[in-house]
């Protein structure tokens, strides 16, 4: 069985280097990515055991998106790397312990090997449209606002379809025109898929940031 590994790195020669020393290592399958927000969509759909991460990389990881790290640490098994900057010399630290002492090789057969790959993913999602009335301002005013739809929602998040341009980790506002309370709610977007770029429905994926608990079990009631 492969063991599969999502690395993050920013930098091309820092990159290749890990990319070297992983390939070395027999049952190891690497995919790139540069950032947290990107990690954070290919963990959406492709499972993995583990997470490797050059420091650097770490390092610069904005406020919006040390969240999200913190959160996916807790998911998966972490390993920062350091490249020293020639060849293929490397130093390895252990995010849970914060100091150096394991080999890639303990990392990636003891930690990622003693776990079932999985993705990222906080609920279950299930095919259901709400109406949506959406907004880039938290007064969700109908006459600034789009009408939409949901195309899944979990007692999570939803994903509202949508061929606006958006931002990833910029917070929207929206109302769910079929709950009781028409309260609007907060979202932080963790997902953008624009319209034309790919074979999909275009929309935004959201996470609840902050909504009314009334209105958080009435969608459980739906989505369970």
């Amino acid at each position: 069985m492969s063991i599969k590994l999502i690395l993050i790195s920013a930098q091309v020669e820092s990159t290749q280097a890990y990319l070297s020393i992983l390939g070395k290592i027999p049952g190891v399958e690497v995919d790139t990515v540069a950032s947290y927000g990107d990690l954070y969509m290919v963990l959406k759909e492709i499972p993995c055991h583990g997470v490797v991460i050059d420091l650097v990389s770490h390092v610069k990881t904005t406020n919006v998106e040390k969240e999200l790290a913190r959160r996916i640490q807790e998911v998966f098994p972490v390993l920062i790397l350091k490249w020293e900057g020639q060849g293929e010399k490397i130093r390895t630290f252990s995010n849970k312990q914060g100091r150096e002492g394991i080999t890639m090789e303990e990392f990636i057969h003891k930690q990622c090997g003693s776990v079932q790959a999985r993705t990222f993913r906080s609920s279950a999602r299930k095919m259901v449209n709400f109406n949506i009335i959406l907004s880039k301002e938290p007064g969700v005013d109908e006459k600034c606002s789009s009408r939409t739809t949901t195309i899944n929602a979990s007692k999570g998040g939803c994903f509202i379809y949508t061929s606006e341009e958006w931002k990833c980790f910029s917070n929207v506002w929206f109302v769910m025109n079929d709950l009781m309370v028409r309260t609007p709610i907060m979202g932080e977007i963790r997902q953008c898929y624009k319209w034309g770029e790919s074979m999909r429905i275009p929309g935004i994926g959201v996470a609840f940031k902050d909504i009314k608990k009334c209105q958080l079990e009435e969608i459980r009631k739906v989505v369970e």
